[in-house]
């Protein structure tokens, strides 16, 4: 996991970590003993309603003047650093 998450441990951190792990596996286990019979699940973690609104552009800037204002554009996009590289 740690190599799929892309982090390194020394060998008292991964001892650390590995006990950490073990107690969330444990205690996974030892939920899955509660009888959850009648149980409704859990949809939402609060009593609160979200009041939506419609969703309405507002203020746009036009293309032109939005190219005009962009440190480097090519004709109808803006330039940007890459910030992805290929490995």
């Amino acid at each position: 996991m740690a190599h799929l998450a892309r982090l390194t441990f020394d060998e008292a951190e991964e001892k650390a970590m590995l006990g950490d792990l073990n107690q969330i596996l444990d205690w996974v286990e030892k939920l899955k003993e509660l009888d959850t019979t009648g149980v409704e699940p859990l949809r939402f973690m609060s009593g609160e309603v979200n009041n939506f609104r419609v969703d309405q552009a507002d203020n746009m800037l036009e293309k032109d003047k939005a190219l005009k204002l962009a440190p480097q554009a090519d004709g109808d996009h803006v330039l940007v650093p890459k910030v992805l590289k290929n490995d």
